[in-house]
């Protein structure tokens, strides 16, 4: 029986050519919300998967990822939204790391 440790690594190049074979293009609008569970184990991590998407997009296109940060709620004070601090909820690495 293979273990998960015999599942082959997902890579960048990968990345890149399944996302074009979808069809986007440099300057594409994507808007993203995924799991890394659901891609598989990528060598690099989360980073590495960012980059091939932003590598595909161009500097041109555009990267969108909902974050539902909560920074407002019916909490008496709710606390500020940073966007460099104010981590997502329950939306994962990949958000969290963009």
């Amino acid at each position: 029986m293979a273990g998960a440790t015999d599942i082959p690594s997902v890579t960048p190049e990968r990345i890149k050519a399944d996302l074009r074979a979808l069809g986007l293009v440099p300057g594409s609008v994507l808007m993203m919300h995924t799991a890394m569970s659901k891609i598989g184990r990528v060598e690099g991590g989360p980073g590495a998967v960012l980059e091939a998407i932003l590598d595909v997009l161009g500097p041109e296109g555009t990267l969108m990822v909902p974050t539902f940060s909560y920074s407002y709620d019916k909490r008496d004070v709710a606390e500020a939204f940073d966007p460099r601090t104010t981590p997502s909820c329950n939306n994962g690495v990949l958000a969290d790391t963009l």
